[in-house]
């Protein structure tokens, strides 16, 4: 059984406190909501391999790694070559001995986002990725991209930032599916089909208190107790549809009741149902009306 501890706080902390001489590292700070890093050493022997709070991800991009390892989960040894990574857990100090040149990117990947990720794929909590850090592995997908989030690394517009969230989710699911992850039991209240009287009730009535709130899938899951995952599929089996096919309804119900019986400014309506401004009622109303609002208060 592995000893968690944390000898530094990040393992930006950790590269940044200095390596030895004859190491060159690069590092790039992902954009996106993940908060992720990825390294570029070159080096003439492995790295150290200190406790930190993330899952570390060291794909070989090139030369060919003698290795004697030990990452918590047991021994094991031979030739690393490119394309294989190895994965070292949150909060383990790891054992890492070998010889040759070699080129790395190291993927470092909060614990937080890797939960978060797994949670929304219905896997069960985990504190680590098992027998995937007894070995080394290689997977075509991750090696790709690995290597275009490196090159996505610094690069700061909502474009980048998308694509960035996308790859990290790939990468942290591809590894769920190496692993062998369990996946969490399904609530009986879903088995059977959908939500409970009492949650679909609960959730209704929060989101009438308050039509103009966000209603993040997570919130509206936390109300049930039920995961986002199973709460969305659930939700739908009980509705008929989506959470969010739902609110935008229940917005426009409100929004032409509103233009029927008052002479509210279009605008208002508009920010008491939702949206940020007259244009972007306006253009969510046509497209689910076909008409515009005052094209719409003209009929009463």
């Amino acid at each position: 059984m592995r000893a968690p501890v944390q000898d530094y706080e990040s393992f930006d902390a950790f590269v940044a406190r200095g390596l030895a001489p004859s190491v060159t590292v690069e590092a790039r700070a992902l954009p996106g909501s993940h908060a992720a890093r990825i390294f570029r050493f070159r080096a003439d022997a492995p790295l150290p391999d200190p406790a930190v709070p993330e899952l570390l991800l060291h794909l070989l991009t090139a030369g060919d790694l003698r290795y004697a390892a030990d990452l918590g989960f047991g021994r094991f040894e031979g030739v690393k070559r490119p394309g294989e990574f190895d994965l070292a857990p949150p909060g383990t100090q790891g054992q890492f001995e070998g010889e040759g040149p070699f080129e790395l990117l190291s993927l470092s990947m909060p614990w937080t986002a890797v939960s978060q990720i797994a949670d929304r794929a219905g896997i069960a909590p985990i504190a680590d990725l098992g027998g995937l850090h007894a070995r080394m592995s290689e997977c075509a997908s991750i090696s790709q991209l690995v290597g275009q989030l490196w090159r996505e690394g610094g690069v700061q517009n909502p474009f980048a930032a998308q694509f960035a969230d996308a790859a990290l989710s790939a990468v942290v699911l591809r590894l769920l599916r190496l692993a062998d992850a369990p996946m969490r039991k399904v609530p009986a209240a879903i088995a059977r089909g959908g939500l409970a009287p009492w949650q679909v009730r609960r959730v209704k009535e929060w989101i009438e208190a308050d039509l103009a709130g966000e209603h993040t899938v997570e919130t509206l899951a936390a109300l049930v107790s039920l995961s986002p995952f199973h709460f969305v599929r659930a939700f739908a089996a009980s509705i008929g549809k989506p959470p969010h096919t739902y609110l935008v309804e229940r917005r426009m119900i409100e929004a032409r009741r509103l233009l029927r019986e008052t002479d509210t400014d279009m605008t208002e309506i508009g920010l008491s149902v939702g949206y940020s401004g007259g244009g972007a009622f306006a253009r969510a109303f046509r497209q689910h009306t076909g008409m515009s609002p005052s094209a719409y208060r003209r009929l009463r």
